[in-house]
């Protein structure tokens, strides 16, 4: 997330019965990182790329990840070739 325009969340806790919606107009910003630091988020946002088509990278630290969903990289495939976890 070093360069391009960076959105970043940190010191948010988001419950495990809850799902994480991002509601940001990326078509006016053109995001190019998204980034999750300290944090308690159980899953990564259910619409992240699907919404935000023109990330090309995504910073989680300490954020308590427990579950990836099969479909959390459904619309990223220009990435899925960089991904390092």
């Amino acid at each position: 997330c070093l360069n391009g325009l960076t959105c970043f969340f940190e010191n948010i806790e988001v419950d495990e019965d809850t799902n994480l919606v991002l509601n940001y107009d990326e078509a006016n910003y053109g995001l190019d990182c998204i980034g999750f630091a300290n944090s308690s988020i159980n899953t990564l946002p259910s619409n992240l790329f699907n919404k935000y088509r023109g990330v090309n990278s995504v910073y989680a630290s300490k954020i308590g990840l427990t579950k990836l969903p099969s479909d959390t990289f459904q619309n990223a495939s220009h990435m899925l070739g960089k991904l390092s976890i």
